[in-house]
C-alpha cells in the first residue's frame, strides 16, 4: 500500500479537517461504483489517518501489513490431551473461558 497521505494529496502536517476534505473530494471523484479498487484503496488510507490516534499509530509504527489476524487464545492452549501438561495451563484455559481457575 502506498502512504496514505500520498493517496489523499495532503502533506503529513494537515489538519483533520484538510484530510477529511481531501477525502471526501476523491470519494465524489471516485465513486464505488465506478471505481472499486480506488474506492478501496481511498478507504484503507482514510483509515489509517482517520483520527488523531490513528494518525499518531502511523507515525510511530509507520505501515505494517499483517496478512492474518492474530491467533486465537484457544489455538495457543490446545485441549489435546497428547501434548505434555505444562504446569498453570489449565489456569490459562479456564481464564479464557470466563470461569472461576482453580490451582492445578
Amino acid at each position: 500500500m502506498k502512504y496514505p497521505y500520498a493517496i489523499l494529496g495532503v502533506p503529513e502536517n494537515a489538519t483533520q479537517q484538510e484530510i477529511r476534505q481531501a477525502y471526501l473530494d476523491l470519494l465524489r471523484k471516485y465513486p464505488p461504483e465506478q471505481a472499486p479498487d480506488k474506492f478501496q484503496e481511498l478507504r484503507d488510507a482514510w483509515q489509517l489517518v482517520a483520527d488523531d490516534v490513528a494518525r499518531a499509530r502511523l507515525a510511530v509504527f509507520g505501515l505494517q501489513f499483517h496478512p492474518h489476524p492474530p491467533p486465537k487464545p484457544s489455538c495457543l492452549l490446545p485441549e489435546t490431551s497428547a501434548l505434555p501438561r505444562r504446569p498453570g495451563t489449565a489456569f490459562w484455559r479456564k481464564l479464557l473461558a470466563n470461569t472461576e481457575p482453580t490451582h492445578d
